[in-house]
């Protein structure tokens, strides 16, 4: 028997905005690893990764703080779920 649409859960859209609670529910909390992948905008590396791993320090309403080797960067939620302007982050599975 076929589940009708109604029992069938939603699916996840790329326009929907990203929220602190989605976010939470797919695993981003304060002390967990993140990797922030960034395309080269260089002439000589055109189209390759950049990859700069580290830990959240804090939620915010709409973004979170990461804790980088040298420095603290604030990255919004919708970034987990999309990639814009060929950055993208995700979660580290541990």
């Amino acid at each position: 028997m076929a589940r009708s649409e109604v029992s069938q859960p939603p699916k996840a859209s790329v326009f929907d905005n990203m929220t602190r609670a989605k976010a939470e529910a797919y695993g981003l909390k304060i002390g967990a690893k993140v990797r922030q992948y960034k395309v080269s905008q260089d002439v000589q590396n055109k189209g390759k990764y950049k990859m700069r791993e580290g830990t959240v320090v804090q939620l915010l309403n709409h973004g979170f703080v990461v804790q980088l080797p040298t420095h603290k960067t604030f990255f919004r939620y919708n970034l987990l779920r999309r990639r814009e302007q060929g950055e993208r982050v995700e979660i580290c599975k541990v």
